[in-house]
């Protein structure tokens, strides 16, 4: 991503880093899982193994997201009741 041009110099500033919110992952574990049944069942229409392993990958990497950012979240309560 380019940065954001200051006051009409060539330069470019470099944007500051995101912070990632609380759910990110979350939407994007349910969006590489739906992402993955999508691969899988054109995968199945149209007899492609590769793209049958594909669509199993990706909802597999969505549910390790999911999983992660919801143990990420347990562990930020315990730390804030502290």
């Amino acid at each position: 991503m380019r940065g954001v041009p200051v006051s009409g110099l060539q330069r470019f500033r470099v944007p500051e880093p995101r912070r990632c919110n609380k759910k990110g992952d979350v939407v994007a574990g349910a969006a590489d899982k739906a992402k993955g049944r999508v691969k899988k069942a054109i995968g199945e229409l149209t007899d492609s193994e590769a793209l049958k392993r594909e669509g199993d990958i990706d909802k597999a990497t969505g549910k390790v997201k999911e999983a992660t950012q919801k143990i990420a979240d347990k562990a930020r309560g315990v730390a804030r009741k502290k």
